[in-house]
């Protein structure tokens, strides 16, 4: 969307061509040098975004010790319930030395709150604190004690991890990988669009 005043100028092809190319030669991606598109290729060509945060939602089958009080009208007919949380990816652009640093955390915290977290944290130092092998162990509980004890924000922060990743041009596929205290974690994202709230 473009103000009234601004959008001839945000059209001029001399403010894209280089950006274009920029962009599609970084990426080893193709575009169209006799098209004149050139702002509706720039933004049309897929490929990992570096101006926003991707969110996922998802969930998983959370086993519920006999006795505990969480979901006591579910757990009528099962000892599990269902538990839903968001990983939330941010890439960033390429840095002094050409390394693709990423963030990624997993947590049901409100987008609002966990968004401030990734957008303050610098990925080239950051390094999570939070024990994965806890959080495995302890499920929810665990995540609770803890949010007790602590901000919100430094709880977030801590569970942060600094990621790699590189990109498939020819899948069309993010691959990212980080270290924890149980090993090294992976995730793939797909390069599509799609509705607001998932990977895309």
């Amino acid at each position: 969307c473009l103000c009234k005043e601004l959008r001839p100028q945000a059209l001029v092809p001399s403010l894209w061509v280089p950006r274009l190319r920029r962009m599609c030669g970084y990426w080893s991606l193709p575009f169209v040098d006799e098209d004149e598109q050139w702002r509706e290729q720039y933004f049309s060509i897929y490929r990992p975004r570096w101006d926003g945060i991707y969110i996922g939602h998802c969930g998983y089958s959370h086993k519920v010790r006999p006795g505990h009080t969480i979901g006591t009208a579910a757990l009528t007919q099962r000892n599990t319930v269902w538990t839903t949380y968001r990983r939330y990816i941010r890439l960033f652009p390429p840095d002094e030395e050409g390394a693709l640093r990423a963030f990624v955390l997993q947590d049901a915290a409100p987008v609002e709150v966990a968004l401030s977290v990734l957008l303050s944290l610098d990925p080239r130092c950051h390094i999570a604190t939070y024990s994965q092998s806890g959080l495995a162990n302890d499920g929810m509980e665990s995540s609770k004690a803890v949010l007790q004890q602590k901000e919100v924000k430094q709880f977030l922060a801590s569970k942060t991890c600094a990621a790699t990743y590189k990109f498939s041009k020819d899948e069309r596929l993010v691959s990212l990988e980080y270290p924890s205290d149980m090993g090294i974690f992976s995730a793939t994202l797909e390069v599509f669009s799609y509705d607001k709230g998932y990977f895309s």
